[in-house]
């Protein structure tokens, strides 16, 4: 009716993209995981390697950065120790809390099945991964957050695409709405 439709949801603008733990470790995986952030929008001259020496450090770091103070301004975090999830979940937490992007942010976890070729199996038992790890997959943790999972196997862009708007639509906050990192009250403990 309105003349060709696009195949995806397309991003009305592009992603800031945090990197909590840093980049991937290989320079493989470091490729793979910026071309799917690429097609999840994220912004490839924006993207922020916050991994310092500790947790707390790396978010004290983060929280000085005043681009992630807007809890409206569309952002993607990713992680990717995929060995220790608890770990992730704590960390998470940690930024939802005190950061304010963070808080209506995409995550995503990027696996690399060479690093790490029981993840599939091993987050199965503290969740349940929802729908082709082929077509982006979404991994609900027991916590109740979601992850969609980024890895060399995604080959089908346009889904993930998808599955990044929809996330994104799900997580965007309403208007008025208190951001969650402005509660200083919430103190979450990470451990070193």
């Amino acid at each position: 009716m309105f003349g060709d439709e696009p195949a995806a949801l397309a991003p009305l603008f592009k992603r800031l993209v945090l990197y909590p733990q840093g980049y991937p470790r290989t320079s493989l995986g470091r490729k793979v995981c910026a071309e799917l952030v690429h097609y999840c929008g994220g912004d490839s001259q924006r993207t922020f390697d916050l991994k310092r020496s500790t947790p707390e450090q790396t978010l004290d770091h983060a929280a000085r950065i005043r681009a992630f103070q807007d809890p409206r301004r569309a952002g993607l975090c990713v992680v990717h120790e995929t060995t220790n999830f608890e770990t992730i979940v704590l960390l998470r937490a940690a930024f939802e809390a005190r950061i304010p992007v963070a808080s209506s942010a995409v995550w995503a976890i990027y696996w690399d099945p060479d690093l790490d070729p029981n993840f599939l199996v091993r987050i199965q038992e503290q969740g349940v991964l929802i729908g082709d790890h082929c077509e982006g997959a979404t991994f609900r943790h027991r916590s109740g957050f979601e992850f969609l999972v980024f890895s060399p196997f995604v080959d089908d862009a346009a889904k993930l695409a998808d599955e990044a708007a929809l996330m994104a639509m799900a997580r965007s906050p309403k208007r008025g709405q208190r951001p969650s990192g402005s509660q200083p009250s919430v103190k979450v403990q990470l451990a070193s």
